[in-house]
């Protein structure tokens, strides 16, 4: 693989670790939304109307905040309904892996000699082993991993929630 190719590949994956990022960040604004606008079961426009409430809550409070503070709103409401807190954990774990990779794709450096695979640096200058970070395949795979844990968590702790709410109302 020529180098065009080798840098064709290494922007591809760094734009797939973005748009994991950013479908986590809607799924948590998915989740939280759905939770504090639902009206009534037997609204008769329900549908319509969640969808309304849930459009102008997303625009008007979600999009003012950041994805530290939407993570930590989602834990809480977990913990508020007490969901499982071992599916809480491992979602927040596979969240937080997610995040850390994603904070580096986005604002760390990319760096290449004509030996090496591209890598992301913090640095400009030559960095130390331990500041580098490549987007092996091996990553990629438990990046993929965790998006499926996120996705699911999110989606089992949303089912919980909701019926656990249910069963309070009656």
């Amino acid at each position: 693989m020529g180098q065009k190719e080798i840098r064709e590949e290494f922007n591809r994956k760094v734009g797939e670790v973005l748009r994991i990022a950013l479908n986590l960040e809607a799924n948590l604004e998915y989740y939280i939304a759905t939770y504090f606008v639902r009206p009534p079961r037997n609204h008769k426009n329900y549908f319509q109307v969640l969808s309304e409430r849930r459009t102008f809550f997303e625009e008007n409070v979600l999009q003012q905040l950041n994805f530290e503070k939407k993570k930590k709103i989602f834990v809480d409401i977990c913990k508020k309904e007490e969901c499982n807190p071992r599916e809480i954990r491992e979602t927040v774990k596979a969240i937080d892996f997610i995040q850390r990779i994603r904070n580096r794709v986005a604002h760390w450096h990319m760096t290449q000699t004509k030996e090496d695979e591209p890598y992301l640096t913090n640095k400009i200058d030559i960095p130390q082993e331990h500041e580098k970070l490549k987007l092996s395949e091996k990553l990629m795979d438990d990046i993929a991993k965790a998006r499926f844990k996120t996705v699911t968590g999110i989606v089992n702790l949303g089912l919980e929630c909701s019926r656990k709410q249910v069963e309070r109302a009656g």
